[in-house]
C-alpha cells in the first residue's frame, strides 16, 4: 500500500465504482448507527466504502452489519489520528483512481434519504468541492451557514491535484478547517444552503475541553497547528494563533492545569501529547435542557465566557447552550487563579510570539501542501513525526 501506515484487513468490494465514500471507525457502536443511516439513502448501494480502524480494533469484516455494502476495510499500523486518518483515507482512494471521494465523520447524519443523489448530481461537471450545510439537532439557532469539509462532502480527484489533500501533521483536529481555508481561497468550494446534515456539538467551551482533556487537548494543538500554517500565506492567521495561545494560557494558569500548559508547549514543536487523565475534580457538567440557542458567532461565544468565568465566581455555577457548568473547587481558588493569570498575560504574551516564531519556522520544514506528486516523501515525514512521539500517547 505504497508507504500508508496502514494494512488491508479485507477488500469485499464488488465491482469497482465510480464514488467512494470513507469514514474513519473508532466506535464499533457508532459504525452500526452510521451503517443504519446509510442504507436509508438512495443510491447507498452504488458506491464503495472505505472504513479505517485504530490498531487491534478486532472488526470482523464478514459481519452481517456489513451485508450487501461493497467494503474495503483496513487497519491503522501506527496511531496516525484525526488528520493522519482523513489524510490517508483520500489518498488511498485517490490512488485507487476513484473520480469522487465522499468523506464524512461517523456522527454526522444527513436530513433526507435522497441527499446522496442530490449531491452527486452536484458534483457531476464541476471541478469543486460540494458539501452540504450542518447543524446541531439540538440548536434553537438554525445555522445553515455553518459547513465541515468532513461532513458528507464531495470531492472530485481534480482537487487533490491542484490544492492538494487534508494535511496530515496536525495528527488530532485542525485538518477539516485548513483544509477548507485552502479551498476558499482558489474559490474551489461550493456550501449547499438547501442540503443539511445533523451534527452534535462537542467540547464546545475551554471548561468541557478542561473536564475531557485526553479527548479534547490533542484538538486543541491540531487547530493551533493549522494556524501556523496557515499564517505562512496569510498575515491574519499570526493574530490568531497569537489570541488562542494567550487564552488557552490564562486558563491554564487560572486553573493551575499543567496538562494544557503542556499541550500548547509543545505546537511549536508539532511534538505529540495526550493527557494521563480527564479533569473532572474542577468542574461537572451537567445537560439540563435538549434545545437551547448556541451563540452564533465566535465573538458572542467569547463574550458568552467571561460572563460565565464571572458566574462561576458569584454563583459556583454557570450555562451554556444546553449544559450547566458546576464548579467543583472553591471560589477564592478561581478568583486567586484569575488574578494569577492576569498578571501572567505580559509573560505568556511573551511566549506567544516566541512559539509563533519557532512554529513557523518548524512549519517550514514540512512538505506543504501535500500533493499526489509529493505524497510518499510527505508520509514518511509524517510516520517518522509519530514514531518519535509514541511514548507521549
Amino acid at each position: 500500500m505504497n508507504v500508508l501506515p496502514l494494512k488491508i484487513i479485507a477488500d469485499n468490494r464488488r465491482k469497482k465504482a465510480e464514488v467512494a465514500l470513507f469514514c474513519p471507525v473508532g466506535d464499533k457502536n457508532q459504525l452500526i448507527e452510521f451503517l443504519k443511516v446509510v442504507r436509508k439513502l438512495d443510491y447507498h448501494d452504488k458506491i464503495d466504502y472505505l472504513f479505517i480502524y485504530p490498531r487491534n480494533f478486532g472488526i470482523d469484516p464478514e459481519d452481517s452489519i456489513f451485508d450487501g455494502l461493497s467494503i474495503i476495510h483496513i487497519e491503522e499500523t501506527l496511531p496516525v489520528g484525526t488528520s493522519g486518518a482523513f489524510f490517508c483515507g483520500s489518498y488511498f482512494l485517490y490512488q485507487e483512481g476513484y473520480i469522487f471521494i465522499i468523506i464524512s465523520d461517523i456522527d454526522a447524519v444527513p436530513n433526507s434519504k435522497n441527499m446522496l443523489t442530490v449531491l452527486l448530481a452536484k458534483a457531476k461537471g464541476k471541478d469543486k468541492v460540494i458539501i452540504p450545510s450542518s447543524y446541531s439537532s439540538s440548536d434553537r439557532n438554525y445555522q445553515r451557514e455553518m459547513a465541515n469539509i468532513n461532513q458528507w462532502s464531495i470531492i472530485p480527484r481534480a482537487i487533490f491535484e491542484k490544492v492538494g489533500f487534508y494535511t496530515p501533521y496536525f495528527w488530532r483536529g485542525g485538518e477539516d478547517f485548513e483544509f477548507l481555508e485552502r479551498l476558499k481561497k482558489t474559490n474551489l468550494v461550493s456550501v449547499q444552503r438547501d442540503i443539511f446534515i445533523y451534527h452534535p456539538h462537542a467540547g464546545f467551551t475551554i471548561f468541557h475541553k478542561m473536564n475531557e482533556k485526553r479527548k479534547f487537548y490533542p484538538y486543541v494543538a491540531g487547530l493551533m497547528k493549522a494556524y501556523l500554517f496557515l499564517s505562512l500565506h496569510n498575515f491574519y492567521y499570526n493574530l490568531i494563533f497569537l489570541l488562542w495561545y494567550l487564552f488557552y494560557s490564562f486558563f491554564a494558569d487560572t486553573f493551575s492545569d499543567e496538562e494544557l500548559k503542556e499541550t500548547i508547549r509543545k505546537v511549536p514543536s508539532f511534538s505529540l501529547f495526550v493527557p494521563k487523565k480527564n479533569g473532572e475534580n474542577i468542574f461537572e457538567i451537567k445537560k439540563i435542557s435538549k434545545k437551547a440557542a448556541y451563540p452564533s458567532s465566535w465573538t458572542l461565544r467569547f463574550f458568552h465566557i467571561v460572563i460565565m468565568v464571572l458566574s462561576l465566581l458569584l454563583t459556583k455555577k454557570a450555562r451554556i447552550y444546553t449544559d450547566e457548568i458546576i464548579l467543583k473547587i472553591p471560589r477564592w481558588k478561581l478568583l486567586f487563579g484569575l488574578i494569577k493569570a492576569t498578571i501572567l498575560i505580559p509573560w505568556n504574551s511573551i511566549l506567544a510570539l516566541i512559539a509563533l516564531k519557532k512554529g513557523r519556522e518548524k512549519a517550514r520544514q514540512f512538505i506543504y501542501p501535500v500533493k499526489p506528486n509529493n505524497a510518499k516523501e510527505a508520509i514518511k515525514i509524517f510516520a517518522d513525526m509519530i514514531n518519535k512521539n509514541l511514548y507521549n500517547m
